[in-house]
């Protein structure tokens, strides 16, 4: 079955659809990195900086 013209339904719904996936996409590739970032930071044997995790007290207060 094709489709000539398609209806505000399915544009809307493709749309929809469109943003969860670019959602999903952001959502693993944030991920990915942030583990990245971990591991390197485990190997490298540096440890927790103050410093490093003191912004968090500045953007939640």
């Amino acid at each position: 079955m094709s489709h000539v013209g398609t209806s505000p339904e399915y544009d809307r719904a493709k749309a929809r659809v469109q943003k969860k996936r670019k959602f999903r996409t952001d959502l693993l590739t944030h991920i990915a990195i942030n583990a990245f970032l971990v591991v390197v930071w485990a190997f490298t044997g540096l440890g927790f900086s103050g410093r490093a995790g003191s912004w968090r007290y500045g953007v939640c207060s």
